[in-house]
């Protein structure tokens, strides 16, 4: 009885609503910190707050695809953020776009992606009250995002209102709204049949993923070393709600050294771009300083592809970074994997990467090997169990008593049945 009250907690636990709770940051004004960290600021509430900036402010709105409160530490993707005063950081609001459109309007341009700021685009952004200019950032380029809103502070900067940034994400649960009634429009256009075997069928078994053994391609140079098994490029291929994986495997040119382009050519430590020579071209790998650590910010094919990663990997100064499977992925679906991914930053000016003798760093793995609904389960059955323990103790606590009867306080009488 006891294990099945476990599992029915544990599963209450784990299905669970959880709302969008997206980071946010407002520069131009200081609303004062969160009333709690623990719980996220309500739309309601969060509406609240903004309510009576609404009249002489400016307000412009920000949108990436994807944003957690691990890329605000960040030092180099911000650098106008940061020294921008006052300003506001929320870490979890819910649904901060619910909030603004009831406000009022919300403007946005006519382009899909607006990281760069355009003559065309300068000329839709007038200098108006009581409407939200809105942007919408179809990549995960942070410092691209922080340029291009100090790019607008300075083009507004004639304006005499006052001007409101700010910075959060898209309502995902809304998007997945979204797709989910593309699909099912999409369902109605589905050909015969016949022909979707046939379209199905078109993907051969001996060159789906993981049929094939490869070696470690190890690449060097002077600044780092990286090694990797295979690269795998999947696009999804969408058919109504059936839906596969193309996947090509983009071989590594090991001939050719690896290409490193430091941001600050004068200190490896302020960041670098790795580029990894493949037959469709180049992998670009972009690692930026945080916090004393290295975070690998995004992944991009050829120049205009960007693949970005659901959480932000982070490895030690002190540590090299390995990882089984590396996989980032666009909004549309397309992935792409790195198989036994090594990356070693030589920091010391003492050693090169070049060396054949040159031992890497101790590794830091990115496996993760707790999950949320484990650590959720843990928890549960932490508080169970605690309690189980307590009420055995206090049960087996029990014992005669020891308080002997005082001489003026009538006898006890105890009634029994025969």
């Amino acid at each position: 009885m006891l294990l099945l009250w476990i599992l029915l907690v544990t599963s209450a636990f784990a299905g669970v609503y959880i709302p969008n709770t997206p980071p946010v940051l407002m520069l131009g004004t200081d609303l004062g910190p969160s009333k709690s960290i623990f719980q996220p600021v309500r739309s309601a509430e969060f509406g609240q707050l903004l309510k009576p900036l609404w009249k002489d402010h400016m307000f412009l709105l920000y949108m990436a695809p994807e944003l957690t409160s691990k890329d605000f530490n960040c030092k180099d993707c911000y650098p106008f953020a940061r020294k921008m005063l006052p300003r506001t950081y929320y870490s979890q609001v819910q649904n901060p776009l619910r909030a603004l459109e009831k406000m009022g309007k919300m403007k946005w341009p006519d382009k899909g992606n607006t990281s760069t700021l355009t003559k065309e685009l300068e000329d839709e952004i007038p200098c108006r009250l009581r409407v939200i200019h809105a942007f919408n950032f179809t990549d995960r380029q942070l410092d691209q995002h922080d340029t291009f809103m100090y790019n607008i502070s300075k083009h507004l900067s004639k304006c005499s209102h006052n001007l409101l940034h700010i910075y959060t994400s898209y309502n995902e649960l809304e998007r997945v709204l979204k797709r989910r009634r593309w699909r099912r429009a999409e369902f109605k256009l589905l050909p015969p049949g016949n022909q979707m075997r046939k379209i199905v069928s078109t993907v051969k078994s001996d060159e789906r993923h993981g049929k094939e053994k490869h070696n470690l391609t190890i690449l060097r140079h002077d600044e780092a070393v990286v090694g990797v098994e295979k690269i795998v490029l999947a696009i999804e291929m969408r058919f109504g709600t059936l839906y596969y994986y193309e996947r090509s495997d983009l071989r590594v040119h090991d001939d050719e050294p690896l290409s490193l382009a430091m941001i600050d050519m004068a200190n490896v430590l302020k960041g670098m771009t790795i580029m990894i020579r493949i037959e469709m071209g180049y992998l670009t790998i972009t690692i930026l300083p945080c916090d004393g650590n290295w975070a690998i910010t995004r992944l991009t094919l050829n120049g205009n592809t960007s693949f970005f990663l659901p959480s932000m990997p982070y490895f030690g100064d002190k540590f090299s970074f390995c990882c089984n499977t590396l996989t980032a992925h666009t909004d549309n679906g397309s992935r792409l994997s790195l198989y036994s991914f090594h990356l070693d930053i030589v920091s010391n000016d003492s050693e090169s990467g070049m060396d054949p003798n040159y031992r890497a760093k101790p590794c830091w793995s990115c496996d993760k090997y707790v999950t949320t609904h484990l650590l959720q389960c843990l928890f549960t059955l932490t508080i169970l169990v605690g309690i189980l323990a307590l009420g055995v103790a206090m049960i087996w606590d029990i014992g005669r008593t020891n308080r002997m009867q005082k001489a003026n306080q009538p006898d006890i009488n105890v009634k029994t049945i025969s």
